[in-house]
């Protein structure tokens, strides 16, 4: 999965600092999927 905006999620992390290791956590798995639908 291509993820379109990294910048927004940091700057999310950066405004909520206990988000950070869940969305980086969500950021790997995502990159790395190969998912082939939105519902998988």
């Amino acid at each position: 999965m291509r993820v379109i905006a990294v910048s927004t999620l940091r700057a999310f992390w950066e405004r909520y600092p206990d988000a950070e290791q869940p969305l980086k956590a969500w950021y790997e798995e995502a990159t790395s999927a190969s998912w082939s639908q939105p519902a998988d």
